[in-house]
């Protein structure tokens, strides 16, 4: 009958009618500049990231039953901050960060390097949180060849890497009483690694025509100091 059972997805007011087109205009920008610059396409990887902090707590989802049916879950709030990086071209990965401060992300921009160091250099799309766009962060992506594009502000359905952590938390409230912290590491990585490799992403972006300014979004960025 063509009908969906499922919770609205929102979307932000603030976020621009143009955030796509404009997302796309800065990958695209940014790739003619590095070729510009020499490097070939199979010499760059590509790639999304985002933290989050999924949670082992109580499942109180509602669900039709003929029986009344409980199990054992967590109530106490275990937690783990992860950061993942998810690649169009790549290898992703995931793993714990301290805080979302500068520091925190100059380390993993140096994991990003190491997991990708057969590549000439790395294009990372984020989001635009005030540790991703610190000045430190800035300059320790530019001294590993790590080129940063900030997705548009209020536009997080832009990054597929959200829709891998949906599914690490769902995997979570699925696997019932978790006991340690160590074991909600273990269930967050092996589920992040498996939905990242399974995860169907059509390889959009390099589909596309080159721009026919480079300059406008990938000279200004390569080179500003």
């Amino acid at each position: 009958m063509g009908v969906f059972h499922y919770k609205p997805q929102p979307l932000d007011y603030r976020r621009s009618d143009n955030s796509e087109q404009e997302l796309t205009d800065k990958l695209l920008a940014t790739t003619d500049a590095l070729q510009v610059l020499g490097y070939k396409l199979d010499e760059i990887a590509f790639g999304f990231a985002d933290e989050a902090c999924p949670q082992a707590n109580s499942n109180t989802a509602r669900m039709w039953s003929v029986y009344h049916k409980t199990r054992k879950v967590n109530t106490q709030k275990l937690s783990c901050k992860t950061f993942g990086f998810y690649a169009l071209k790549g290898n992703s990965f995931s793993c714990d960060i301290d805080s979302a401060q500068a520091d925190s992300f100059s380390k993993i921009l140096y994991q990003i390097k190491e997991q990708n160091q057969n590549y000439k250099a790395t294009v990372l799309l984020w989001d635009n949180v005030r540790g991703h766009i610190n000045a430190q962060v800035q300059q320790t992506a530019r001294k590993l060849n790590i080129f940063i594009i900030n997705i548009p502000k209020y536009a997080p359905d832009l990054n597929p890497i959200e829709k891998i952590w949906k599914q690490v938390k769902m995997k979570i409230s699925q696997t019932g009483l978790i006991l340690s912290k160590d074991s909600l590491k273990n269930i967050i990585k092996q589920a992040f690694d498996s939905f990242a490799k399974s995860a169907s992403l059509e390889n959009y972006f390099f589909q596309q025509k080159p721009t026919k300014n480079p300059l406008k979004y990938g000279w200004i960025f390569l080179f500003d100091n």
